[in-house]
């Protein structure tokens, strides 16, 4: 299970960084009168990012969670005092008599999942504000109608 939100998280990482370069698209079509897009489309276009990247940020926590609670589980199946730290030789294997042991590959697990976390909320806060930006310059836009009395 955990494999597969891995790779759910991948996907949904990979396709933010994709509709991120597309957030610049239309950049550059709101920019050209003949080619502005409608409020609707660029708003429905913002939802779908921020949808995307909350999809993947819950994957990467749940991947991180698991892969703490099982690094956690074999801490505590350790013996007390049974854990010692040493540097083997080089090109030496670690044997473990007391159970598993924690390699690094477990902690670049752990570190992938807090980036692809960290990525992800950069999609959020990107997507947020620029929800924020529209909706002021909507009411600004509406206010603006009001005062003069259209």
């Amino acid at each position: 299970m955990g494999l597969v939100l891995a790779y759910g998280c991948l996907l949904a990482l990979g396709f933010t960084i994709y509709w991120c370069f597309h957030y610049t698209r239309i950049g550059d079509q709101l920019t050209d009168p003949g080619r502005r897009p409608s409020k609707a489309s660029v708003t429905r276009s913002l939802w779908i990012g921020l949808a995307t990247n909350i999809a993947g940020m819950i994957c990467a926590m749940v991947v991180a969670m698991w892969k703490v609670g099982a690094l956690l589980f074999t801490m505590l199946s350790v013996p007390p005092g049974a854990a010692t730290i040493y540097n083997p030789s080089e090109g030496a294997a670690i044997l473990s008599r007391s159970g598993p042991i924690i390699v690094p590959m477990d902690m670049i697990t752990l570190q992938a999942a807090v980036n692809a976390m960290a990525a992800e909320l950069v999609g959020i806060l990107v997507s947020l504000f620029l929800l924020y930006q529209i909706t002021q310059s909507l009411s600004n836009r509406e206010k603006r109608v009001t005062d003069l009395g259209g």
